[in-house]
């Protein structure tokens, strides 16, 4: 999980926490990607927001994709649709979550990635 706003990465780390997950969360895009690269890309979700100085989520979900070993869920919150006065064009395997992410939407959210997981 990667977002600018400390307070939200505190928010969703919890509650994946609370639903019997791992999660890590940073607030530098930049840090998150060197992370992830530590750990040999080895997640089942990425959460990553939009909007963040030095590097935006896409971008971070863009890089991290050229490297990864194993395919995890990919998804950005954001509260806008433009970064840099640009029209963002979101990739097939991204899903978009708008800001505010409730805790039931994100809830649901996570639950469904368990299940996915654990299926045969």
């Amino acid at each position: 999980m990667v977002d600018d706003e400390e307070v939200i990465v505190e928010e969703i780390t919890e509650t994946i926490e609370f639903l019997g997950g791992k999660a890590v969360g940073f607030s530098c895009p930049i840090e998150c990607l060197s992370y992830l690269r530590q750990q040999n890309y080895s997640f089942d979700l990425i959460l990553a927001d939009l909007s963040m100085p030095a590097l935006n989520g896409l971008r971070l979900l863009e890089l991290a994709s050229k490297e990864i070993l194993n395919t995890p869920k990919k998804f950005l919150i954001t509260g806008v649709a433009e970064v840099d006065g640009e029209v963002i064009e979101v990739p097939h395997d991204v899903a978009v979550y708008h800001k505010p992410l409730s805790t039931q939407k994100l809830q649901q959210l996570i639950l469904s990635i368990f299940s996915e997981n654990k299926a045969p």
